[in-house]
């Protein structure tokens, strides 16, 4: 006895899947490159960048400023998590 039972329908669906999750990278990049053609053709190229800029970069330098010292303290204290990093600097529990 196998120890899945499978049949078509699964394999039909797990194909289905695999088939989409493959293509979901490339779609994301086609239709994000179609998008910013159009609003490239509105607007200056110039214009466009500083937009782009303020709207992706400003946000991922705020998160990895927060969470980069947090992430180093977690690998220097251990892996305990926040309470395991209070734990070590203040000696207590």
């Amino acid at each position: 006895m196998e120890l899945f039972d499978t049949n078509n329908t699964v394999l039909v669906i797990n194909q289905f899947v695999r088939i989409v999750c493959n293509m979901a990278v490339p779609t994301f990049f086609f239709v994000s490159a179609m998008l910013f053609y159009r609003s490239c053709k509105r607007k200056r190229y110039k214009e466009v960048i500083i937009a782009k800029t303020r709207s992706l970069l400003i946000p991922y330098l705020c998160w990895n400023i927060i969470c980069f010292p947090l992430k180093e303290m977690k690998n220097v204290f251990g892996g305990g998590g926040l309470l395991h990093l209070y734990q070590k600097l203040y000696g207590i529990f």
